[in-house]
């Protein structure tokens, strides 16, 4: 980490002092070095915050600065640190800071300047928070950096000041084109709510356009099935697709849908505007795919708004300002549930980011943190939003690394050996198999014939490893230890079971012995939540049965030509997988296409838009 300002301890009245941040400036750094692709962020360990979510993990100064030295070389360039009104700092990061941060518990955001007073969209303001009234802040852990977002839609104004340096590569199907520029202003707008500096839920992720509406915001599905494909295609790795857009049911786009969701994507789709069920329109009816029903200011469901069992989850959708084209600074008003998508794709890439692309995860993690039952039904029905579920920015910690599990306890290998009579030297060696000599002995006339001698040797292991190992014994009279010169005997035992024993070998004998220890047990260890377990007591070396229960223990043996298989390995248990069913996509003639009816407001006077 390279700090050019920070904490200046000992002077608690330096003439440095910004707001309630004292600085440090090092002459050395003058000039401080600057990642190229770093962006600014403002980075908080304690429990000031949103203190519900995570625990309190830095409480001095001093523990703040490991944190910060302990990041990737070269990520890190710190600005400010706070360590009087809350423990945290300001600085450049670059992307392997991100990640290294949040997994370390800090809260992440871009620093994104004071000079807005108040949120440009209410339904930025109403995302952040359970209830009502709306207070004019959108706050949120996450900002998507990272993730991919895959507007399919009627293209992108990429000019526009709310999308600046985080344009990523698209394509026209409509014109077959790489250049998929915006004529209608339906897919600025939609891209605006998912992922915009000033209006965007995301502020961070980048933005692909997939252009497949014209300018007058009518297509084809087979262009949509040709956009899925080329997002899945794609070398992004968390991909999220935001697809405000529908028509009359079909299980091409269906299937299509499902298979791109199967292969690790969100895709994020409007439920439609025609007040009906949104099971009887494509891609709304599609299983896999999250479908949006819309809201107004007031928490009530929109009228317009296609509901029923298709239907997951409910965000804003009426009168809903973003981004336009025109100008680089262009925004419009516009509803439908082609605005309430959008906050949710939006959503999906927070939750992308720290659960990585994992949609079955992702679709339960926003279920369960969404709001249930406070939105209420429109005119047109009672009960017709069932599930009642009310979208939520991504307000949980990120999910610290658990502990390591810590190495099992070591395994002993015990040598006896039980010399004849004969007066000459015996000898032993152990070694891995690579080389390495690990233990060694011997005896002569110089012990009693017939006595025993005991060795130990200690084998540390390691979790999920695999070491080989050869036991050599000689005799300098080439005539092993029995029987000529009296009954001499050895003995080779590990951990209680004997691996090798004897005494009619000639001048030598070898042992190759495998100890494999598989993957650790869950919890870290067996200590719960990722705590190591405690030390056990000491005691006598353990039998193969007590080593089997604890550490989960192989032990392959071979001696000569023959194998012998020693150990048996402990079913840990079942780990289950969900999984999601991958349709292939069908044939099918091509069905006009259009955009989600939206409603247009611009103070009085209503702007056209495609219906």
């Amino acid at each position: 980490a390279v700090f050019f300002r920070g904490e200046h301890r000992g002077q608690s009245n330096s003439p440095m002092m910004v707001g309630k941040a004292t600085l440090l400036v090092l002459a050395a750094l003058a000039a401080p070095i600057i990642a190229a692709d770093a962006r600014e962020y403002v980075l908080e360990f304690s429990a000031t915050a949103l203190s519900s979510h995570r625990p309190l993990l830095v409480d001095s100064a001093a523990r703040l600065q490991d944190l910060i030295l302990a990041a990737p070389t070269g990520s890190t360039t710190v600005r400010y640190t706070y360590t009087r009104l809350l423990f945290g700092f300001s600085g450049f990061l670059t992307d392997v800071a991100v990640t290294y941060f949040e997994g370390v518990g800090a809260v992440v955001e871009l620093d994104l300047g004071v000079n807005k007073t108040t949120v440009k969209s209410w339904g930025l303001d109403r995302i952040d928070q359970t209830d009502l009234p709306l207070n004019d802040e959108y706050k949120y852990r996450r900002t998507g950096l990272g993730v991919d977002i895959f507007v399919l839609d009627s293209g992108l104004n990429a000019g526009h000041d709310d999308f600046q340096g985080r344009v990523g590569n698209g394509y026209d199907f409509v014109d077959n084109d790489s250049v998929p520029e915006d004529c209608d202003g339906h897919g600025t707008h939609c891209s605006g709510t998912a992922l915009g500096n000033e209006y965007g839920v995301a502020g961070a992720a980048t933005v692909h356009a997939v252009r497949v509406l014209d300018c007058d915001g009518s297509g084809r599905f087979g262009d949509f099935i040709a956009g899925l494909e080329w997002v899945d295609e794609h070398t992004a790795t968390n991909k999220v697709v935001s697809a405000s857009l529908g028509g009359p049911k079909s299980t091409s786009v269906n299937n299509a849908v499902n298979s791109l969701v199967g292969r690790g994507v969100v895709v994020v789709v409007a439920s439609g505007n025609d007040g009906a069920d949104a099971c009887n329109y494509s891609p709304a009816s599609a299983a896999d795919a999250i479908t949006v029903g819309a809201t107004d200011i007031n928490d009530k469901a929109a009228s317009y708004s296609n509901a029923g069992s298709c239907v997951d989850i409910l965000a804003p959708g009426t009168e809903i300002t973003s981004t336009w084209i025109g100008s680089s600074t262009a925004t419009q008003v516009l509803s439908g549930t082609s605005m309430a998508t959008p906050h949710v794709a939006g959503v999906a890439a927070q939750y992308m980011r720290r659960l990585g692309p994992n949609p079955t995860a992702i679709v339960d993690a926003m279920k369960s943190d969404a709001v249930s039952n406070t939105i209420d039904d429109s005119s047109f029905g009672a009960g017709r939003n069932n599930p009642n579920l009310f979208i939520q920015a991504d307000a949980q910690a990120q999910t610290a690394p658990p502990s390591p599990a810590p190495d099992p306890p070591p395994l002993t290998v015990y040598v006896r050996i039980t010399p004849d009579a004969n007066p000459v030297q015996v000898s032993w060696t152990l070694s891995k198999l690579d080389g390495d000599l690990v233990a060694s002995g011997s005896l002569s006339m110089a012990n009693a014939p017939l006595v025993e001698r005991l060795w130990s040797v200690s084998l540390e292991t390691k979790y999920a490893s695999s070491q080989q190992y050869r036991f050599v014994i000689s005799d300098s009279g080439s005539n092993g230890i029995c029987c000529t010169f009296g009954p001499g005997y050895y003995e080779l035992e590990l951990d209680g079971t004997v691996l090798k024993s004897g005494g009619q070998y000639g001048a030598s004998e070898t042992t190759d012995f495998t100890v494999v220890q598989p993957a650790a047990p869950p919890g870290g260890g067996g200590g719960g939540s990722g705590s190591p377990p405690s030390p056990p007591p000491p005691s006598e070396p353990p039998k193969l049965s007590d080593v089997i229960s604890r550490t989960n223990l192989i032990i392959a043996c071979s001696v000569g030509g023959g194998a012998l298989l020693l150990g048996v390995m402990v079913l840990l248990g079942r780990r289950f997988a969900r999984s999601r069913r991958i349709r292939l996509a069908r044939d099918e003639s091509r069905t006009a296409l259009s955009p989600k009816r939206e409603r247009s407001h611009a103070g009085t006077t209503p702007m056209a838009h495609p219906v």
